[in-house]
């Protein structure tokens, strides 16, 4: 997927929703039973969910409702696609594990007010929901597939104003504006070399300027650390896989020698923890999890992805993730806007659902100006791009080519979609698929009546 303006989940410059906050925590006690509870925070009005008036009272009894098989038979390129089967009775796999762990972390005082949180989502505020723990077991738990069967009737991950994501501990340094954004795409090994090339050259031609972005090949942990704490990038996006060490935990593939076992959490954390400004760590690989919840002490906000996710699920998300937050999105509505993309592009799946992202802020990461960083790479595609009828009605330049780029992107996405569903019957297309397909066919519309051409015109 090229990682362009799509006019989708938003427009450049849109004012995020103002999300209402529900912390999620699961604690671990001293007789190896777990609890939990959701509430407020104390920056939202510190009221716990509990109708009781003592918080203590808010604490619920916890048992892990999952085993680990089960998330690893759903959340794989294996999985037999169920999107196709919305509206019929066939079981779905992903859904039965989301409703389990959904059931058992609200207990009956959760559901109560997640249910009034959720009622204001519906209106004109969002809901995410915050996951904190330190106990890995939780935290190894696939809450991206939480799935509410009684308010939202949905995922709570992929229903529109709602997200789930792990929370981080690091402070965030608020946003950023788009000029001063730089980004880093760095291959750790020869094998994804050609990966990280991709992705560089994908941002280049749909959202980055060249002085916004620069590409490095490292081998080893010493030209990692002097190329990001020279480089000092405000995203760092590292291509390369993570995996169990030997003495259990996950490790990224980047080793101090030959025969080292990759770095840990910890070495990688304290290196990003030296780059001053550093706003977003993504590990664009499988089996990077664990190391990007971990990794969230150190960087405000942390992407990584499960073990077994597809390649193509993984670019799919950081392309439309990317494109989200370039446009001024909160961190929450560009995940929402990512998954949902998935799940179009992949034609169904549980790959929606293999990205975790741990965050410190609800709020966006990128202040878009008039001058925005998609508007200066379609300055240098203006001229080729330009339709006559928009030169002749003396339309600038440069936003007759960021609206010429976008009508060829969601004419695209619109042949990609009819290539993927034809052959289903449209009312049982998933609703986040019959709601992208119409909102491309009224940007194609809107576009072409804004260029001057022919709404029939290809």
């Amino acid at each position: 997927m090229i990682f362009a303006a799509n006019e989708s989940n938003g427009n450049v410059g849109d004012a995020p929703p103002d999300y209402v906050e529900l912390r999620l925590e699961v604690v671990r006690r001293s007789n190896g039973q777990y609890r939990s509870r959701i509430f407020r925070p104390a920056s939202a009005d510190d009221v716990p969910i509990s109708a009781a008036a003592d918080p203590a009272n808010a604490w619920s009894p916890f048992r892990v409702p999952v085993q680990a098989w089960e998330v690893e038979a759903v959340i794989s390129r294996l999985v037999v696609k169920q999107s196709r089967n919305v509206g019929s009775d066939t079981p779905d796999p992903a859904r039965d594990l989301g409703s389990r762990l959904f059931d058992a972390a609200l207990g009956h005082d959760g559901m109560r007010t997640y249910a009034k949180a959720a009622g204001a989502a519906a209106t004109d505020r969002g809901l995410c929901i915050t996951v904190e723990t330190a106990d890995p077991v939780i935290d190894d738990l696939p809450w991206e597939l939480a799935y509410d069967r009684n308010v939202l009737k949905h995922f709570v991950a992929l229903a529109p104003k709602t997200a789930i994501i792990r929370l981080g501990t690091c402070r965030a340094t608020g946003m950023r504006p788009a000029r001063d954004v730089r980004v880093m795409v760095v291959s750790t090994d020869e094998k994804t070399r050609s990966e990280a090339d991709l992705v560089a050259s994908q941002l280049r031609t749909g959202s980055l300027p060249n002085d916004a972005l620069s590409t490095v090949h490292v081998t080893d942990w010493e030209s990692l650390r002097n190329a990001v704490l020279t480089g000092r990038p405000t995203l760092l996006h590292l291509v390369g896989s993570g995996h169990l060490a030997r003495r259990g935990g996950q490790r990224f593939g980047v080793r101090r020698d030959p025969g080292g076992d990759g770095i840990t959490s910890s070495e990688l954390g304290q290196l990003l923890s030296q780059v001053n400004g550093l706003d977003m760590l993504t590990l664009h690989g499988e089996a990077t999890d664990r190391l990007a919840v971990a990794v969230a002490r150190y960087v405000p906000v942390t992407v990584g992805f499960r073990e077994l996710v597809n390649p193509d699920s993984v670019m799919t998300f950081l392309g439309e993730l990317y494109t989200a937050l370039w446009r001024g999105q909160s961190v929450p509505a560009a995940v929402t806007a990512a998954r949902a993309q998935v799940v179009v592009q992949s034609q169904g799946g549980s790959d929606w659902a293999a990205a975790v992202v741990a965050a410190s802020t609800l709020g966006p990461l990128v202040v878009p100006g008039t001058e925005t960083l998609l508007r200066a790479q379609e300055k240098r595609l203006a001229e080729e791009r330009l339709p006559g009828s928009a030169l002749r009605s003396g339309m600038d330049p440069a936003t007759a080519g960021l609206l010429a780029r976008r009508l060829q992107i969601d004419q695209e996405n619109e042949t990609e979609l009819l290539d993927q569903w034809s052959t289903v019957d449209r009312q049982l297309w998933p609703e986040v698929v019959a709601e992208q397909f119409d909102t491309v066919q009224q940007h194609i519309t809107t576009i072409k009546a804004a260029l001057g051409t022919e709404v029939g015109a290809s």
